[in-house]
């Protein structure tokens, strides 16, 4: 021990708050958000008005008024309260009936989403706080660039559209970055799954595509690199665990919510039964769909898709030493995530036609 009763051979860690220059980026990014965010909003409201699309409105608005019981409201099996309606009814109460809470939920969610985005590199990587906040922003301003692609703009609008899916995708992603915590993390108390957990259940009560597309595909890239030392033992039995009591309690809630009356949930299941024949039609369809509706764009894909094998391959071949394992983690995990979700979709027999993009919208994002 030395004077000040430190360890000679430990180095005191400091967190320097980001310079002058850094909080300009960050501000100049968060800036560009936002003016995206509005823009989107202004532009694609407008042009996709529907029952779908004012049906969490009008709900939000008679919980507001107080008027009307939620008895008379009838939900499907992704309900999408959280954290959807989390959003849009302080967004609802702030604009006021026929205001902009549409633009302020669209505002919220892409803020949000590069918020998320952070917290997964710097929970998953060794960046520094203003490089992890850049990396958030830049990456939500590409995503809303595409609105200026015509043939993105419809799909792109409903990813910050309450109501659809894409608030899984912020769900997601704060169990993908509390996740990278835990793996950093030398023995993560019981306290330190409070939150996992509470993000799960809330996740599964809304919306069961969190299942598929994040909670099974991050136990199994989890335990891959458990097994390599990069996580602490025991960390995916105890995420497996979670996943399972989370999906429990999202079963006894709902069924609790359909016997009180509030509100009527349509059965989560196989639209057709999974035979052979069955499954060999919904893929053919599934491919041919994708091929129909890609060719046209077939440079911008092969672009795209080729800037990011050369991105992977740099990536694997830096990414040598046996604790640098979290970024191949994450690919592993990406890669489960669409396959999963595309396998359920044709399995399940909920692909009918390429509208049903929509549910791979979180994996390509």
């Amino acid at each position: 021990m030395n004077a000040s009763g430190e360890s000679p051979g430990r180095v005191p860690v400091t967190v320097r708050p980001p310079g002058w220059p850094a909080c300009g980026l960050l501000g100049a990014g968060l800036a560009l958000v936002v003016a995206l965010a509005l823009r989107l909003a202004a532009v694609a409201l407008n042009g996709s008005l529907s029952s779908d699309v004012v049906y969490s409105y009008l709900l939000s608005a008679d919980v507001l008024a107080g008027k009307y019981p939620l008895t008379g409201w009838g939900f499907g099996g992704a309900p999408f309260f959280f954290p959807d309606f989390f959003i849009q009814l302080p967004a609802l109460a702030l604009t006021g009936p026929g205001g902009p809470s549409f633009a302020v939920y669209a505002v919220v969610y892409t803020v949000a989403l590069a918020g998320l985005i952070a917290a997964v590199a710097r929970g998953w990587t060794d960046c520094s706080q203003e490089a992890a906040g850049l990396t958030g922003e830049v990456a939500v301003i590409a995503m809303l660039a595409l609105q200026f692609l015509p043939q993105h703009l419809p799909v792109l609008w409903l990813q910050p559209l309450p109501g659809y899916h894409g608030g899984t995708l912020l769900t997601g992603l704060a169990l993908v970055a509390l996740a990278g915590r835990l793996r950093r993390a030398p023995a993560p108390g019981r306290g330190g799954w409070l939150a996992p957990g509470a993000v799960l259940t809330a996740g599964l009560c809304s919306d069961s595509l969190l299942l598929v597309q994040f909670a099974v595909p991050l136990v199994m890239a989890l335990r891959w690199a458990e097994r390599r030392g990069d996580a602490p033992p025991g960390t995916t039995r105890r995420l497996a665990g979670l996943c399972g009591g989370a999906l429990g309690l999202a079963v006894l809630v709902r069924l609790g919510l359909a016997l009180a009356g509030w509100g009527y949930y349509y059965r989560l299941g196989f639209r057709q039964a999974p035979t052979p024949p069955v499954l060999w039609q919904a893929a053919e369809k599934f491919l041919t769909e994708a091929v129909r509706e890609l060719g046209p764009h077939a440079w911008g894909w092969g672009a795209g898709a080729g800037a990011w094998l050369v991105l992977l391959a740099a990536e694997l071949r830096r990414r040598h030493r046996p604790a640098d394992t979290a970024g191949r983690a994450l690919h592993l995990f990406t890669g489960l995530s669409l396959a999963g979700m595309a396998g359920v979709l044709v399995f399940m027999g909920f692909w009918k036609n390429w509208a049903n993009v929509r549910y791979l919208l979180n994996v390509l994002l």
